[in-house]
């Protein structure tokens, strides 16, 4: 190893064209947070809390615990990559947190094992995880060519919305593609408005349907929410105009993807 003091001596430059390197990542200690690009080789997980006690480098890999019901996930919510393809050095790895959603659901190794030793190139923030340099909240991964969650280098473009009653938005298909517009009140429900991320009741004259998060402008489906619900000032009874896609959850039809249009 380098000597304290010489370890400065950068890689990459966190951009898509030259990454940061795994070395880089432990060099830079979380002193810049960007997000930027980090390139590595998938060599493993961590299970539990701690990256001396849990992490594992060979199959097979174990999935989280669920924090509620104390049993197994079928996943894991993280990965380890490092600068060597065999690499089992605790010292040596960066833990990548994987968000719910698209990264997670691909990039997860008790679910994708074929996903052992490829290279990654990532796009996340440079913060402290498992008590070590890490990758957190990435939002955008690239394996073999194939691309997960959102490019950051690409325009979001709004889609198209079909203004529709609730009771039309219930019948309509679930697709993550089509997006409708929706105007109602925001309403408790049968329980409490979440005002973090935004969940309530919309209701019009045709029906009531769950708003599973409303953000202040449009994010692409797989994206994370980002908490925006309370900029917009919005009480209960307001009536309110939002876009987004059917979900549903638990055979619970949800608008999801919902984002503000106006007030009325």
């Amino acid at each position: 190893g380098e000597a304290a003091g010489e370890s400065t001596e950068l890689t990459g430059k966190g951009t898509k064209e030259e990454p940061y390197t795994v070395s880089d990542v432990i060099s830079l200690n979380n002193s810049i947070v960007g997000p930027f690009y980090v390139k590595g080789y998938i060599v493993g997980q961590v299970v539990g809390q701690s990256l001396d006690s849990g992490s594992e480098f060979v199959a097979p890999w174990t999935p989280s615990t669920n924090q509620n019901t104390g049993e197994l996930n079928t996943y894991n919510t993280n990965i380890l990559i490092a600068v060597s393809i065999d690499e089992t050095d605790v010292k040596n790895v960066v833990p990548v947190q994987l968000p719910s959603g698209e990264l997670r659901n691909a990039l997860n190794l008790p679910e994708n094992g074929d996903m052992y030793q490829k290279e990654i190139l990532v796009y996340g923030n440079l913060e402290a995880y498992f008590r070590v340099p890490g990758v957190k909240s990435p939002t955008y991964a690239v394996v073999d060519g194939v691309e997960y969650g959102l490019n950051p280098d690409e325009p979001i473009v709004e889609p198209e919305a079909t203004p529709v009653t609730i009771a039309e938005f219930i019948e309509a298909s679930e697709s993550e593609e089509v997006y409708y517009e929706l105007t109602g009140t925001i309403s408790a429900g049968e329980g409490s408005i979440n005002t973090t991320y935004g969940n309530f009741d919309l209701v019009d004259e045709t029906g009531s349907v769950y708003v599973y998060g409303l953000t202040a402008t449009y994010i692409p489906a797989g994206g994370q929410n980002d908490k925006s619900y309370a900029s917009l000032g919005l009480n209960e009874g307001d009536n309110i105009t939002i876009r987004g896609y059917r979900g549903s959850y638990n055979g619970k039809v949800e608008v999801m993807g919902a984002y503000f249009v106006k007030k009325n």
